[in-house]
């Protein structure tokens, strides 16, 4: 029972960040794509618009990056960088939304964003299809 509760909390929690992601404002953010040394990426996701842009282009990717405040509200400008397995670092650049897609070999990779002074390291495996790996920031 307590396990069930807890899995119900759990996806509660993050329905509340998908729904004030969702809700975010529309500003004068928009989608940015790029190539950096032929690895290519999309960043952006400010606004219901601009999300359901990118999912229409996600088939593109095998990488995605989410970013928020534990509270749910959605963060841009963050310094993205992404490293292989030999340490080489394949990208590094600024998020200007909320999500961040890349399209990189499948392999083993290190991730580091930055958000104001807070630096998060995460390791991934990257395949085939699309990996989402959430980061999240206290208020």
């Amino acid at each position: 029972m307590t396990k069930t509760l807890s899995n119900l909390i759990i996806g509660w929690v993050l329905a509340v960040v998908a729904v004030q992601c969702a809700m975010a404002q529309s500003g004068a953010s928009f989608i940015e794509e790029g190539a950096i040394d032929g690895v290519q990426y999309l960043s952006g996701g400010v606004g219901l618009e601009e999300r359901a842009a990118i999912e229409g282009m996600a088939k593109n990717y095998n990488l995605k990056l989410v970013f928020a405040l534990s509270s749910g509200e959605c963060l841009s400008n963050l310094m993205v960088g992404i490293k292989d397995a030999r340490g080489k670092l394949l990208l590094h650049t600024e998020s200007n939304g909320p999500w961040f897609l890349a399209n990189i070999p499948a392999g083993q990779y290190e991730i580091t964003v930055s958000f104001g002074d807070e630096k998060k390291v995460r390791r991934v495996e990257v395949g085939k299809g699309l990996r989402t790996v959430m980061f999240h920031w206290k208020p």
